[in-house]
């Protein structure tokens, strides 16, 4: 049971790392993590959104890894 609680983990980090890119990129419209929705974005609609995509994956990423260490506690906890 510990291996999927490992594997959750390190796609938890993965998704922080991206989201802390996403925030902090300079020109996210050529980011690999940044997709175009609606068309062309200027630099400043592009960062806007980005920093938005950000901010849910990073809380996501964060939250992913809090469960899944919690989970590998109980499970190290348990006789």
């Amino acid at each position: 049971m510990r291996e999927p609680l490992i594997f959750f983990t390190i796609f938890g980090v993965l998704l922080i790392l991206s989201g802390i890119y996403l925030r902090h990129a300079d020109d996210p419209r050529k980011s690999p993590f940044f997709a175009k929705v609606h068309g062309n974005f200027t630099k400043a609609e592009g960062r806007a959104i980005a920093a938005e995509m950000g901010k849910w994956t990073l809380i996501i990423g964060i939250v992913i890894v809090i469960v899944c260490l919690a989970g590998l506690l109980v499970i190290s906890l348990k006789p």
